[in-house]
């Protein structure tokens, strides 16, 4: 399969476009789309269907947005090359599916809000019950920045088909610059919404999650613990691999090696994924 892989050629080029690391990340990234697609199916058929609670529709919705959203991503990181032709013809198109893999994964951090929500605001009033409502609402809201902002607020100069790290020759202008952000090539816009928000965001979540767990007793208590580190886990992953594709550029001068962008956030978010499934089993247990 790796061999497969690293062979593969994409129209008017001779040679491989995915070396081994990358075709490690491929096969990496495709076997944690498979288990989230099957936690995807389990709580919605089985744990959702069985009991109607908005809490388990939260935890299936998450598990659909981030299957979707990798798998575009995954086209974004690996496979853009087959759209060369298409890319040269408008060299923008990179952006236009940067922006749909952005916003839905933005959704699935809207989910986690929910079901943190559904967790902190229990009380049968109508306070609570729109607190519910709104606080994944408010997610949206930013992350819809993504489908509007101007497409030199989104555009990452340090792309691959733009910098062209490899060394194959794209023969690719872009008609626009990125505005100036403090991270060299990349659009003030998805700086703050991907560099600053999406941080603050995702790693504070985690931490209510170990914060009801410290409160908490017994099978509440590890199963929020398990909950927390799963969810750190999952967006450590996420965002390391977010943050070792655009410093892999020569200007930005931190240089990483073929495994550490490709294969390691897979592994660290495929943790995640397995603490997450080990703590929704203690609460069926329960």
């Amino acid at each position: 399969m790796i061999d497969i892989i690293h062979e593969f050629q994409f129209p008017g080029r001779t040679g491989a476009f995915l070396n081994l690391d990358q075709g490690l990340g491929v096969a990496a990234f495709f076997v944690v789309i498979g288990y989230e697609f099957l936690l995807w199916v389990y709580f919605l058929l089985i744990k959702f269907r069985e009991t109607k609670k908005m809490y388990w529709m939260y935890y299936s919705l998450f598990f659909f947005f981030i299957v979707i959203s990798q798998s575009i991503f995954i086209l974004y990181d690996y496979f853009m090359p087959y759209f060369i032709e298409v890319v040269r013809a408008n060299p923008l198109f990179p952006v236009f599916i940067f922006r749909i893999a952005n916003f839905i994964g933005w959704l699935a951090l809207a989910t986690m809000v929910g079901i943190l929500a559904t967790l902190v605001f229990t009380e049968n009033d109508k306070k609570s019950n729109i607190l519910r409502i709104i606080s994944p609402i408010v997610i949206i809201a930013i992350g819809s920045a993504f489908l509007w902002l101007p497409d030199n607020s989104i555009l990452d100069e340090n792309y691959f088909l733009y910098s062209d790290p490899y060394g194959m020759e794209y023969n690719i202008t872009l008609p626009i610059n990125a505005t100036q952000s403090p991270w060299p090539g990349l659009g003030m816009g998805v700086f703050i919404l991907n560099l600053v928000l999406t941080p603050i965001f995702s790693f504070f979540m985690p931490f209510i999650f170990l914060y009801l767990a410290y409160r908490s007793v017994g099978l509440i208590r590890k199963s929020s613990a398990l909950n927390g580190i799963g969810f750190l886990a999952y967006w450590v992953g996420k965002f390391s691999k977010y943050y070792f594709a655009i410093s892999k550029n020569p200007r930005t001068g931190l240089p990483w090696t073929g495994l550490t962008q490709n294969v390691w956030p897979a592994l660290i978010i495929l943790l995640g994924l397995l603490c997450l499934a080990l703590a929704n089993m203690m609460i069926q247990q329960k």
